[in-house]
This record gives C-alpha cells, sequence and structure tokens, in this order.
C-alpha cells in the first residue's frame, strides 16, 4: 500500500547464541525498501522487536519478530523488495512486495438521499482498481451493516476539477461548505478515480429508524470503501440492530 501500514515478520533471534538485554539495548533495527522501478530510490524505517502475538505482554517471553512501517511511496504500481538488518549495515530478506495506490475517499455525490435507498453515489477518491490480486473484491460499506461489492468496469480515471464537482452536487451553501470542511483538500487536475456504481441501502431495513418528521429526512450516515472482512452473524433479531 501506498500509505504507512504496519508489518510483522517472524523472526530466529538465535537466543540462545545472542544476550536479549545487550541485544536489546545495542541493536540497529531497520526495515530496508528498494523500488523495482528506479534502483537508485531507497527508503528506509525504524524497526523494532515485538514477541507474538502483538499486545500480549506475556511475562519474561523473549522477542519473536520485529515490526516496522511501510513508507509513502512515490512509485504506484511498484514490485519492491525489503530487506531487514540487525547492525544498520547488513541487511537480510530481499522480501517481495506490490506498492498500490492507496485506498482512499476524497469526496461523494451526492451528499444526501431518502430513507428508502436506491441513490446513485458518485465516489472520488484512489486505489479503488489497485487490488492485488486485482480480482480481489473491494466493497462499498453504508454506515455499519451494509456493503456491496465494487463493479471495478464503473472506476474510471479523473482529473479533479473544483467547479465541476459544485455543478454535480446542485447543493446549498450550508451543504456545500459541510462537504469541503470534512474532506481533504485536492490540488486542481490532481487525478483521481470516479466510481459511479453504489447505491444507498434502504435505511429502514438496516436500522429500527422512524424519520425524525413528516418530510422523511433522516440523519448522516457513513460511506467507506475498503476490503471486505468476513464476519459469521450466529443471531440476528430483524425488529433491531442487534447482531451476535
Amino acid at each position: 500500500m501506498n500509505e504507512e501500514k504496519v508489518i510483522l515478520f517472524d523472526v530466529d533471534f538465535k537466543w540462545g547464541q545472542n544476550h536479549p538485554d545487550i541485544f536489546r539495548d545495542y541493536a540497529n533495527l531497520t526495515c530496508r525498501f528498494i523500488s523495482g522501478k528506479n534502483a537508485s530510490y531507497i527508503k528506509y524505517t525504524d524497526a523494532f522487536m515485538e514477541t507474538s502475538p502483538i499486545g500480549s505482554m506475556k511475562h519474561s517471553a523473549l522477542a519473536d519478530q520485529i515490526r516496522c512501517r511501510t513508507p509513502v511511496w512515490d512509485y504506484a504500481g511498484d514490485d519492491i523488495k525489503l530487506d531487514v538488518s540487525f547492525n544498520g549495515i547488513d541487511y537480510y530478506g530481499n522480501y517481495p512486495m506490490s506498492m498500490v495506490d492507496a485506498l482512499s475517499t476524497y469526496r461523494l455525490s451526492p451528499l444526501c438521499g431518502p430513507i428508502g435507498g436506491g441513490t446513485s453515489v458518485n465516489i472520488y477518491g484512489t486505489g479503488m482498481n489497485s487490488s492485488v490480486p486485482q480480482e480481489a473484491e473491494v466493497m462499498v460499506k453504508f454506515g455499519t451493516t451494509h456493503a456491496q461489492a465494487v463493479d471495478k468496469s464503473l472506476i474510471e480515471g479523473n482529473q479533479w476539477n473544483d467547479d465541476d464537482y459544485h455543478d454535480e452536487l446542485h447543493a446549498n451553501d450550508k451543504l456545500l461548505k459541510l462537504a469541503e470542511a470534512n474532506y481533504p483538500d485536492l490540488e486542481d487536475k490532481q487525478s483521481v478515480e470516479k466510481y459511479a456504481g453504489a447505491l444507498t441501502p434502504n435505511v429502514s431495513e438496516m436500522f429500527n429508524f422512524d424519520a425524525p418528521d413528516v418530510r422523511g429526512q433522516g440523519g448522516i450516515i457513513s460511506v467507506l470503501i475498503g476490503e471486505n472482512v468476513n464476519i459469521t452473524i450466529t443471531d440476528h433479531d430483524r425488529n433491531s440492530s442487534t447482531y451476535r
């Protein structure tokens, strides 16, 4: 991913030969990332010893993993090599990695829709078509319970233009200010992806939800895009939002 992500390595520190306290005090653990597109493009990040499972806080347990972060990368689609060093000089591993565009959402259009669902939503962002492997599903999620697979044939490349986006919204000043306040700035002609295949769900089927007024207007619901996480639901009361 072309963003900072934590990665973990299983490591044999050979504690029968290395003293844990001395090794911890004097080791210079470093991860090195070498571009496959430009061999002179190299980045380093600090690494740390960990005991698996991470966060277990086992008493007297010796480290058996290395943790580091991937750097932000300038070359999307780059097949890189990852090495690890214990002294900051000698590197080992030569592990293959793929750096793809970070999966991000920049803008949505429109900014609201009826509770009954069926509103077509345009999502502007990056990384929606960068799955590795390519056939891996990317999902759009509305709220906390409704997800739908992205139809990658409906993703197209665009150059960002604020005026075009404002024309598309047909929004009043209040909604426009809300949109601008909650999303990061985009440069004019910045490369973005547009996905035009998301449909809002029927909120009344997702939650025990009543409209707050006679006009049938609801509240704000979050929209996320990312990979699907499989969770088995063993019990669900359809008359409420309770799951187990």
